[in-house]
């Protein structure tokens, strides 16, 4: 029975030994740190706990910084290991001064709140630091300085709230790049007060809009501007609500903004002040907009004479999104804005009645008119003698309806809003008596062309032996 057991406890040994090794890992895994601020550290203590955990990670390691220091007054420098993340957390205020180098990712995180006066609150414009916001609080509190400057490695947001005080000078922004870096704004709120002053900067980079707020709320304030660069907005909303301000400001004939969201304010294409200001609240242009629409104003700005060359407008969409490109014709720029656009709720006009004599030949209505982005589907309420003709857009009424009233109502749909409804109706007259000659249609539907075309080919068809109805193609 002794020996028994042995194989059961080698069984035992073995299986213990794998889990033991199963579970020790195949790698070093990532450092995770943590540095508590205290409201008795000074600035130099910070920094110099911060930078102390930092110069020991690796790429991947992440550093969380918690705690609370109110009433400070200075700066902090940090150089931040490439691929590491710096995630900040905590209040630190509220006159301080964040200078960012190396390669990693500083973030600003829930319950963090960096208030900074006389100085930007959070520079990355000399290293390649990544800054995000995910949440939490960037303010800066001093007119002509910025909240965040960033550098090559662009900005993202993602939540959180950034803010900043315009000063009378363009030099300054809540978000500012002055490299070709990118900022990404998919969340948060991007907020500007003051006036002359500019929410998101960008020099010769991208701004891409996809969500959140971004509100310009001073006089003569930019949303978001760009010198060299491209603005992108595909979602959020992007406004400018003080007098004179813009929602958008290309400065060169290099640059180019793209609209898909919602922009209230005006939106300035041009060089050293001159341009079109193109006014939009909703956007929302068909894809076949024919160069007019009552949802957009075009003029000039006070320093461009219109006697210097002839503005036009045109629609291009042979590309994959619709182009409105302005010429400015004897300035010889072209400036090319690419507009997204969104789809229309359905609409329906056309003929509302017909009056026909007994005896009629067969014919069709005078086409409706179908509106909407996709094109809407029609259907009418069930009526024996009258069919809708998809390809031609009219109703088909057949021969030898007898007298009486038919109503028909047209409903158009394509799942883009509320359906569109339209009544027509049809009245088919007694002839009175056999030697009267059969009267062709009569109404707001028929023109002279149609009644002579109903003549003829009546004519023909009698001719013939085969009735043939009018159609309008």
């Amino acid at each position: 029975m002794v020996l028994a057991r042995k194989p059961i406890i080698l069984l035992v040994v073995v299986a213990l030994t794998f889990g033991m090794l199963m579970s020790m890992p195949l790698s070093a895994s990532a450092v995770v740190g943590l540095v508590t601020i205290e409201q008795s550290n000074s600035l130099d203590e910070i920094q110099a706990n911060i930078q102390g955990t930092l110069n020991g990670m690796s790429a991947g390691d992440a550093l969380t910084v918690e705690g609370s220091k109110t009433g400070a007054n200075g700066t902090i420098h940090l150089s931040i290991p490439a691929d590491v993340t710096l995630i900040w957390k905590a209040v630190l205020k509220d006159r301080i001064y964040i200078q960012l180098l190396g390669a990693g990712t500083f973030e600003v995180a829930d319950g963090a709140e960096l208030i900074g006066e006389n100085n930007d609150v959070i520079l990355a414009e000399n290293g390649n630091v990544h800054v995000v916001v995910s949440g939490g609080l960037v303010e800066n509190t001093t007119a002509g300085k910025d909240g965040i400057h960033s550098g090559p490695a662009g900005i993202t947001v993602t939540g959180g709230m950034v803010k900043s005080i315009a000063g009378n000078s363009f030099n300054n922004a809540t978000l500012y790049n002055s490299d070709a870096g990118t900022t990404r704004i998919s969340g948060g709120e991007i907020e500007l007060s003051g006036s002359a002053g500019i929410a998101v900067y960008n020099s010769d980079g991208e701004t891409i809009v996809s969500g959140g707020t971004v509100t310009a709320d001073g006089e003569l304030d930019y949303a978001l501007y760009t010198y060299n660069g491209r603005i992108k907005v595909t979602g959020g909303h992007v406004s400018a609500t003080g007098a004179g301000g813009q929602a958008i400001f290309v400065h060169s004939s290099g640059a180019a903004a793209y609209l898909v969201g919602t922009c209230d304010g005006g939106l300035m294409i041009g060089d050293a002040g001159w341009g079109i200001i193109v006014e939009v609240s909703t956007l929302a242009i068909p894809k076949a907009w024919n160069g007019t629409s009552t949802g957009i104003t075009i003029k000039t700005t006070n320093n461009w004479n219109p006697a210097d060359g002839v503005q036009t407008v045109t629609w291009d969409t042979t590309g994959d999104e619709p182009v409105i490109v302005f010429d400015l014709i004897g300035n010889e720029i072209v400036r090319s804005i690419e507009w997204g656009y969104l789809t229309g709720a359905p609409g329906i006009t056309g003929p509302t009645s017909m009056t026909v004599t007994e005896g009629y030949t067969a014919f069709s209505t005078d086409p409706f008119s179908l509106s909407g982005d996709p094109t809407p589907t029609v259907v009418i309420t069930s009526v024996a003698g009258i069919t809708w003709n998809a390809t031609t857009q009219q109703l088909d009424i057949a021969a030898g309806l007898p007298v009486g009233t038919y109503t028909v109502t047209l409903t158009a749909s394509n799942g883009e809003g509320a359906d569109a409804v339209w009544t027509f109706t049809l009245v088919v007259e007694p002839a009175g008596g056999p030697d009267k000659p059969v009267v062709p249609p009569t109404g707001d539907a028929v023109s002279f062309a149609g009644v002579f075309s109903i003549v003829c080919v009546s004519l023909v068809s009698l001719g013939a032996g085969v009735v043939v109805g009018r159609r309008y193609r």
